[in-house]
């Protein structure tokens, strides 16, 4: 009864586990409009269908036409006039109150003849401090949300049911249906407004986890254009400012484990029939993960950066929170390679001290760094507490990252 429909572009490390976990909720009609990636994501897709898991839809961008509100109509004239369809993203997640009851606290409101589409509203989830991530699913790696009433969660996606759309709507997040029908909430309220932001956040029944910005790093990669970081300052202060909006992590709130199981199931399913397809999976190398405290942060600045061939040296000072001194500097090239120094010694700064910022004792550091050999097109470089987890990500001015990129 229920379907859902989606528009993909540049998702491929993420697209399986999307698909498993939706079909462990018994959602198992999918339909995906291929907006042609560069990533492996179009392979990805290519090969699902064969092996008859998605229905795939060739869509690449048309002039004029919003990407996401042309895919969405095509999905709608390929569906049956008794279907409910689910347009979602990749990063969407349909979340039951009650995964053992699964969607069947939904289906009043899927058998009711007056109502043509029902909204879900988000749950947006932060960053849970991850930096850099492992390699974990993104429904275990990020558990921190933001609280209950938050403003953000007002957005919402919509559930409709095909003989009862005109077309979609001038969003991603509402569509046009026919007069005579309702559009209800999951508590059955009627929505007064069209605009893909409800006048309450209604989670009685079901919502849209809504993984928005994951890791700092996956984030960056996936919204900052690539280049040269000293380029790069007005497209990345607003990526930054955007990250920092939706990085939302109040309330701590975990699928359920043995539902965790049932996905990672799934996901063995869908590689193994990938694979007797003829499929032949990218393979992806990460760093060591990184997390930040989830303290305050603390200060610091970095007085010289030399370069010295493939490796840097840096010298400055830096405290944490409680003004004590860092146990480590280390350094990410291009938001994915940790890099940890190959020296490093700490020495006392009395003009800390003077400045009222701690006692100085072993605040300052000089520190030595190895480059890697790749083009570097970003830098970022932190302090560890004694925790291993990041206390301080230094300012880093353009000349200072023009010796380094």
């Amino acid at each position: 009864m229920l379907s859902i429909g989606a528009i993909l572009k540049n998702e491929y490390p993420f697209i399986v586990e999307w698909i498993a976990y939706h079909m462990a909720l018994g959602i198992n009609d999918i339909y995906i409009a291929d907006n042609i990636s560069s990533d492996g994501s179009s392979e990805l897709l290519y090969f699902l269908d064969k092996a008859n898991i998605i229905k795939r839809i060739d869509y690449p961008t048309q002039d004029g036409i919003p990407p996401q509100l042309g895919a969405y109509n095509k999905i709608l004239s390929m569906l049956d006039k008794d279907r409910w369809v689910a347009f979602i993203d990749a990063d969407e997640f349909i979340s039951p109150n009650d995964y053992e009851d699964g969607l069947n606290k939904l289906m009043p409101l899927l058998n009711d003849q007056a109502i043509g589409a029902i909204s879900l509203n988000w749950a947006v989830y932060g960053s849970s401090h991850s930096i850099l991530p492992d390699d974990g699913l993104v429904i275990e790696r990020f558990v921190k949300r933001a609280a209950d009433l938050h403003p953000v969660n007002r957005h919402y996606k919509s559930i409709v049911r095909v003989s009862d759309v005109i077309k979609a709507g001038p969003t991603p997040h509402a569509f046009i249906i026919n007069s005579d029908k309702k559009f209800v909430m999951p508590s059955g309220e009627e929505h007064h407004s069209y605009d893909g932001i409800s006048e309450v956040i209604d989670w009685s029944v079901i919502r849209l986890n809504h993984y928005v910005i994951k890791s700092k790093a996956e984030f960056l990669n996936k919204k900052v254009a690539r280049g040269r970081a000293t380029t790069l300052k007005n497209s990345l202060g607003r990526n930054l400012q955007f990250f920092k909006n939706h990085d939302l992590n109040n309330i701590e709130q975990h699928i359920p484990l043995w539902f965790l199981r049932k996905v990672k199931c799934q996901i063995a399913t869908i590689n193994e029939k990938l694979l007797d397809c003829g499929y032949q999976p990218l393979i992806e190398s990460r760093s060591e993960p990184l997390y930040k405290t989830t303290k305050s942060m603390g200060v610091g600045f970095i007085d010289t950066i030399k370069k010295d061939g493939r490796a840097i040296v840096l010298k400055g000072w830096a405290v944490d929170n409680d003004k004590k001194p860092c146990s480590s500097i280390v350094m990410v090239i291009n938001n994915s390679f940790l890099i940890r120094p190959d020296s490093l010694s700490f020495y006392d700064r009395p003009d800390v001290e003077k400045a009222g910022i701690g006692n100085g004792i072993g605040c300052g550091f000089i520190c030595s760094l190895s480059l890697p050999t790749q083009l570097i097109s970003s830098v970022q470089i932190y302090t560890l507490n004694q925790a291993g987890l990041v206390s301080l990500e230094f300012p880093l001015n353009e000349e200072l990252v023009s010796k380094l990129v």
